[in-house]
């Protein structure tokens, strides 16, 4: 791990949380800190965050996307699957998400 860009993604998260503080309802400020904890791989914190952003603002298409994709993360990651497999379930999660009429989402 590249410890130059992890302090500088340290000091972003220390700078994200006091914006929260700031401004609890905000709801971008909660979906920036989302963001930063995906990057530094706490999945279960950034769904936490983006659980936020969407009980601020329930139309908050990227936060409802990223929510998505972390909880795909946690689920792949708890199930020890193969490269292939996480890039196949994305494929199909992000088609379900774009088309939701979509019945199966299947792919291939």
């Amino acid at each position: 791990m590249d410890t130059k860009n992890n302090g500088k993604k340290e000091d972003a998260l220390k700078y994200l949380k006091q914006a929260v503080f700031i401004a609890p309802h905000f709801c971008n400020a909660y979906n920036a800190l989302g963001n930063c904890l995906d990057e530094m791989g706490r999945y279960d914190e950034a769904a936490r965050k983006y659980e936020k952003v969407l009980e601020l603002n329930p139309q908050h298409m990227e936060a409802r996307f990223k929510l998505a994709m972390i909880l795909k993360k946690i689920q792949v990651r708890s199930r020890g699957t193969s490269f292939y497999g996480v890039i196949r379930a994305v494929v199909q999660h992000v088609t379900l998400f774009l088309f939701p009429g979509c019945a199966t989402g299947a792919i291939g």
